[in-house]
């Protein structure tokens, strides 16, 4: 009998870590030296493998991530390949889903009717207004970016691309949380990421353009508070549904607050596999797609050293009131010592940030999670009220219609309600 394949995505580096611009505080720009062995761009022979390879594990849902670097410098004619491959190796009614990480740069109407045609979900990088913007994510010469990832933004909704903004969140707009989100919610933007920019120097402490620890706190309070000021529930900001999400249903979302690692594969141009984007300087090299088989690459980064990096984190987090909302943040963090010694090691760098945040509003967001599981209570229990109705109707000889009036007492029509 077949042992149960753990679900995982690929994350793809098409191009490497080649990009367009020239951000300041760019993890692939501080003390990493381009490996000249990697091919410009991920050739044919390794992509179809890799497609091949992955279609035929037939998990539940098949996620190719495309990231960088810049993904988009492959060209649109390479995601046409891959969308043609995907199409060749993939099963009747196998659910394939492609997701793009890009700036934005060379977004132009081509690719957004691509992307919308084949639903990428697209992260489009966006720091905030121009002061922002512009003053970190640059080009090659200085330049700003931000008019250019405007303009693919507009593309996207013209074409009705899914797409989430993602925001790096660093030493220059840590305090300015609720500037950036106002101004992001007039954009009229609903899907919202921000990440927080932690970077080792040389002697291995935090750079001076990183987030500094209580920094990231104060973000995550200011924007927990323009965000319920805003009235908006329609908007999602993905930390806070993570922990939401992990509140209600038991499980999140975000891999650096998960409980463990490994929902990932890190694909090389040249097919080479390592356990994660913050995790891929040659001892962590655990094959080559060429060569390898993906499932047994997978269950190797769950079981042996990667795998156990999650758990071990200090005493203190063990004995955290919070831990199950954080669980010692990411392993790559927790290189990047205060001041030193091992068990300062095993101990993240946002940590301050984390406790911060959860001290203050970890009330609020219980309450609110609370609302939540009542709304689903609710919900289940009009729809189940709905389906008896419809049931005896039936027996009765009758039928409720689609644009009757739904049974469950929503007052909306039955197709709109119960009857989807």
């Amino acid at each position: 009998m077949a042992v149960p394949i753990e679900p995982f995505q690929l994350l793809i580096k098409p191009v490497g870590p080649r990009c367009n611009l020239a951000c300041r505080y760019c993890f692939y720009s501080h003390g990493l030296e381009p490996d000249r062995s990697l091919p410009g761009r991920m050739p044919d022979d390794v992509l179809e493998t890799m497609v091949r390879k992955y279609l035929a594990l037939r998990l539940p849902v098949s996620v190719f991530c495309w990231q960088g670097g810049e993904p988009t410098l492959a060209g649109l004619d390479f995601f046409r390949r891959v969308v043609e491959l995907q199409k060749r190796h993939g099963g009747d009614g196998q659910v394939v889903s492609n997701a793009l990480q890009t700036n934005g740069q060379v977004i132009d109407a081509s690719w957004a009717s691509f992307l919308a045609e084949y639903r990428f979900l697209v992260g489009l990088s966006i720091d905030g207004p121009s002061a922002i913007h512009d003053a970190e994510r640059v080009d090659a010469r200085g330049g700003g970016s931000l008019a250019n990832a405007l303009r693919a933004a507009a593309l996207f909704d013209e074409h009705r691309v899914e797409y989430n903004i993602l925001t790096v969140v660093h030493r220059g707009n840590q305090e300015r949380a609720a500037e950036i989100f106002r101004w992001q919610l007039s954009q009229g933007w609903r899907h919202l990421q921000y990440i927080p920019c932690v970077e080792r120097g040389d002697d291995g402490r935090a750079t001076d353009f990183s987030v500094t620890p209580d920094g990231y706190g104060r973000f995550l309070c200011d924007l927990w508070q323009a965000y319920r000021e805003s009235g908006r529930r329609d908007i999602g900001i993905r930390t806070f549904d993570h922990w939401l999400s992990r509140k209600v249903l038991g499980q999140g979302t975000l891999c650096t607050l998960d409980e463990r690692c490994g929902r990932y594969l890190l694909v090389k141009p040249d097919g080479g596999l390592f356990p994660c984007d913050f995790f891929f300087e040659p001892q962590w090299r655990l094959g080559n797609v060429m060569s390898d088989d993906l499932a047994d690459v997978h269950e190797r980064v769950r079981r042996e050293r990667f795998g156990g990096l999650k758990g071990a984190c200090s005493q203190e987090c063990r004995q955290c009131r919070h831990l199950a909302l954080c669980y010692g943040g990411c392993p790559k963090d927790r290189q990047t010592p205060f001041a030193g010694g091992d068990e300062d090691r095993r101990r993240s760098y946002l940590c301050e940030g984390y406790r911060l945040f959860l001290d203050r509003h970890g009330a609020e967001l219980d309450g609110l999670a609370e609302a939540i599981r009542r709304e689903r209570q609710a919900m289940a229990e009009r729809q189940a009220r709905a389906a008896r109705q419809v049931r005896a109707a039936a027996a009765g000889g009758g039928a409720v219609g689609r644009n009757d009036p739904c049974p469950c007492g929503s007052g909306l029509k039955y197709k709109r309600c119960c009857g989807k």
